[in-house]
This record gives structure tokens, sequence and C-alpha cells, in this order.
């Protein structure tokens, strides 16, 4: 039960030395977007790319439909649009993904890709092609939402599986200021997501022109890139 854990918790800290400092307030993040390219030398065939901007926070109403258009663009490895084109179809890329990051405070949405050095720029350039096509009206379709619906609420069978994994859950989910019913909710929430809220998400919280890139790799094999702040790393 759950006393019983407190209890067991309670005496196994009991002896830990107590403080009467506050913890630290961290300071708010602002949340200003602004575009930008950083190169940092490596000596190496391989690239790696990380292209993105600020995601958002743990509790905003859209989380769920930011969740599945996030699988849709580059959540779910190779099905994904990225992992379908960049790595499938184009063969640029050792691998791509995507994250929407919700958290206390604002995330990060990013893309991240590993590729030969010498095809970094068109890995980034197809990038963000994926990216501005995703927030065109139609580009999502109805079954492709039913079909990323299905996968998310599929993977929390295996997911929960281990009754480890449950149990840690639930405690992070306390923890964070959820809901004792989250795991039903989130069901709940997933299903009710519409083809209009994932093109609304995508029009309002994907935003191409304020992309910051960096990427590391070869300057010889990457090639120029406009604009970007190189970064030497020296130690």
């Amino acid at each position: 039960s759950k006393q019983a854990l407190v209890k067991r918790v309670e005496a196994l800290t009991k002896d830990w030395p107590k403080s009467s400092e506050p913890l630290p307030v961290p300071v708010p993040v602002e949340k200003r977007f602004s575009a930008g390219q950083t190169l940092i030398p490596k000596s190496a065939d391989q690239a790696t790319l990380i292209l993105g901007h600020f995601g958002d926070k743990r509790f905003n109403p859209d989380k769920f439909a930011l969740m599945l258009l996030n699988d849709i663009l580059g959540g779910e490895a190779l099905v994904s649009r990225l992992g379908k084109r960049v790595r499938s179809t184009l063969g640029l890329a050792y691998g791509i993904y995507s994250r929407f990051g919700l958290e206390t405070d604002y995330g990060v949405f990013f893309i991240m890709a590993q590729t030969q050095a010498k095809n970094a720029k068109r890995v980034l350039a197809e990038s963000r092609r994926i990216l501005e096509e995703i927030r065109r009206p139609g580009s999502v379709t109805q079954a492709e939402l039913d079909f990323y619906k299905q996968s998310l609420l599929n993977s929390l069978y295996s997911e929960y599986e281990p009754r480890y994994n449950f149990a840690k859950d639930e405690a992070r989910f306390a923890y964070y200021g959820y809901p004792p019913n989250y795991l039903e909710l989130f069901r709940q929430n997933i299903e009710k997501v519409t083809l209009a809220d994932i093109q609304r998400v995508a029009e309002q919280y994907l935003k191409p022109e304020f992309l910051q890139v960096l990427v590391v790799g070869d300057p010889k094999e990457v090639g120029p890139i406009p604009g970007a702040r190189v970064v030497p790393i020296t130690q």
C-alpha cells in the first residue's frame, strides 16, 4: 500500500541530514523565437544535426494533439515522415527523429539526425521541407492520424506489461501533479484528437522560420553554411 511504502522510505531516510535552506527557484524561461545556425568543427566522416526551437509546457491542453503530430513527423522512427523520406527513401541518414518537449517550464522541439558529413546540408534542407509540408492544410490524412492513434495506444500495453514500469510512472505522474486516473484520461484525450486539431497545432507550434540549427561535422565535408557561427571546441 501507499502508506506502507511511505513508512519504508521514511525509515530508510531518517538519518539523512536535514536542511532548512529553501530550494532555489529556477528563473522562468522567456519564450522568444529566433533563427540561427551554428557549426562546430569536428574531423569525422559523420555529422550530427539538430534543428529546433521552443516546445511548450507539460499541462498545455494541446499536449495530446502535439504528441500525435510529433509521432507523424518523426517520433515513430522508420514509419514517420522524416524516417520514411530522409532515411528509407533517400538513404541520407543513419537515423533521424523528432521530439516535441512538454516540460514543467518550456521544453524543446527538435529534429536530430546522424548522416555522412557530405550529406548534412541535404538532410537539413529535406528536414525543413518536411516540417513546412506538415503545416499545410490537408497534409495529414485521417488514415494517417488513425494509424498513429492506434500505434500510440497499443504501445501502452507493452510499456506497462512489466509492473515495475506501471509503478514507476504512477509515482512520476503523482510527482508532477497529474490526476490519479491519468492513464485513462490519457487514452480518452488521445482518442478525442481530430484532424482539425492536428492542423491547428501544426500551424501554431511548428515554426520553420525560427529554427536554431546546430551542425557538428567536418566543415570541408559539410560545405559552407551561409551565416553560420563557427564555434570550435578546444577541450
